[in-house]
């Protein structure tokens, strides 16, 4: 086997196996929340769907394919053309210069995507965008990882895989002092060729790293005078977080 290295960012090279990767992920708990939220708020079928960090499109396809007005959007460049792959409206976009009109009736931020965000300061940037492009009642849902899920899953945390044709190794750390959780990932993906009995393998290197705030620093952060705090919940059901909840909701609604 022959290989060549490269080091890519803003899951450039990880969109490549990132379904794959992403198969062990419960993404029928949060469309189940999505559409109980949807049936409790709003009379509408039709819902408009705002969709950050969409990844691939997993989630989206499910919105869309149940009937939602979906819209998904990624600031990666590569995860957003391969959500467009599916069939689904998707755009490049960041979630602190959001470039849409107040037309959605629910915005969604999941799987812990706006723990990029490392400056406090972002959080209520980005609250000030989704508050623009919300109608009037709209709902923000969103959610955080916490210091308790990387500590009992991910302070020390390797693994491995191989498919048909790439296998990646990740190795995940958790930085106590800097509250800071890292995902290292090497991947190998297959040249793709006529030849089928080719074993050229390129190999990518991407660091990930995210910031885990703490729950009350997340709520100071929302400007009260923009949105009310309809909910925060532990995990995934919809009872109020705890010193033991490893992800943590929050439902926001514009005033």
């Amino acid at each position: 086997m022959s290989s060549s290295k490269f080091i890519s960012k803003d899951y450039q090279s990880l969109c490549k196996i990132y379904d794959e990767l992403m198969l062990g992920v419960e993404y029928d708990l949060w469309f189940d929340l999505i559409v109980r939220l949807c049936e409790e708020n709003f009379d509408n079928p039709k819902v408009k769907i705002l969709e950050i960090g969409g990844g691939t499109g997993v989630l989206g396809r499910k919105l869309a394919d149940f009937g939602f007005v979906y819209l998904g959007s990624d600031i990666s460049f590569d995860m957003a053309k391969t959500a467009i792959k599916k069939n689904l409206n998707f755009v490049c976009a960041d979630c602190r210069n959001l470039p849409f009109s107040n037309n959605f009736d629910l915005a969604i931020f999941l799987f812990d995507g706006i723990n990029y965000l490392f400056d406090i300061k972002q959080f209520t940037q980005t609250f000030k965008q989704i508050h623009s492009i919300l109608k009037n009642g709209g709902l923000f849902l969103f959610d955080i990882t916490t210091e308790v899920n990387s500590m009992n899953n991910f302070f020390n945390y390797k693994e491995s895989h191989a498919g048909t044709d790439y296998a990646y190794i990740r190795e995940s750390y958790y930085d106590v002092k800097n509250r800071e959780q890292h995902n290292d990932f090497e991947i190998f993906v297959k040249e793709k060729g006529d030849n089928h009995q080719c074993n050229t393998y390129h190999r990518f290197s991407e660091q990930h790293c995210q910031k885990v705030h703490p729950v009350k620093s997340v709520i100071d952060s929302i400007p009260l005078d923009l949105f009310e705090i309809a909910g925060t919940w532990g995990d995934f059901e919809r009872k109020k977080w705890n010193s033991k909840s490893e992800r943590v909701h929050f439902l926001l609604r514009k005033k």
